[in-house]
């Protein structure tokens, strides 16, 4: 309390203030739920923004693309790229070892090596050499069908991001091992296994469930 003189002999007595106020009853509360609503709402977005791209490479002609579009944390380890059409096979395409470009901002141009899985609807592109950490890395897909196959299959086009650790997602590698996706694609989860006949290095993973997300996107 602080005391002013107001006239002779009195004194006014006032409470001293410290600049701070409470909040007003039930706004802490509020802004709690402001934060969930925020958070819902983010999350909303990044759950619909994936179906969207989903959608989009799946109306193009592609069932299943790996490393993922727009995955983060990608080994740079990641030495594969598959492609998996919906409708066509890998033998009705003309240009079936160039369809598939890997292009990092950091590491430049990957060549690779172009194959087909055992299960003869799966594209494996063997990366050449290991992309550089923290960087972005563009798939440009561009198949070309022969004039026999009316199905339609799209160029398309889109990126995944290396991690900046080395250890992130990485995968182990080990000679004649084979590689096993489940895939879930409309709702039905469809297994398609097939070995790296002709590589010299595959995937030592187990099965996965849920999306498709492998250990290298």
């Amino acid at each position: 309390m602080a005391e002013i003189p107001v006239a002779q002999g009195s004194m006014l007595r006032v409470a001293k203030t410290t600049g701070r106020s409470n909040p007003p009853e039930g706004a802490e509360k509020l802004n709690q739920n402001m934060r969930k609503n925020q958070a819902i709402f983010i999350a909303a977005v990044l759950v619909l923004s994936g179906h969207a791209l989903a959608l989009e490479y799946h109306e193009k002609g592609y069932q299943y693309l790996s490393p993922i579009p727009e995955a983060e944390y990608v080994s740079p380890q990641t030495r594969f790229v598959l492609v998996r059409f919906e409708t066509i096979f890998p033998y009705n395409l003309m240009n079936l070892s160039t369809f598939i470009e890997v292009t990092g901002d950091k590491s430049g141009f990957h060549p690779g090596q172009t194959r087909i899985a055992t299960d003869e609807r799966t594209v494996i592109f063997d990366v050449s050499s290991s992309f550089s950490r923290n960087e972005t890395v563009t798939v440009t897909l561009t198949p070309m069908t022969n004039r026999r196959v009316h199905e339609v299959v799209e160029p398309f086009q889109y990126r995944f991001y290396i991690s900046r650790s080395a250890d992130s997602l990485s995968v182990q590698t080990a000679p004649d091992a084979s590689v096993q996706i489940l895939s879930h694609v409309s709702s039905q989860a469809n297994a398609a296994t097939f070995t790296e006949d002709a590589a010299s290095t595959a995937f030592a993973t187990g099965p996965f469930t849920g999306p498709m997300v492998m250990q290298n996107g």
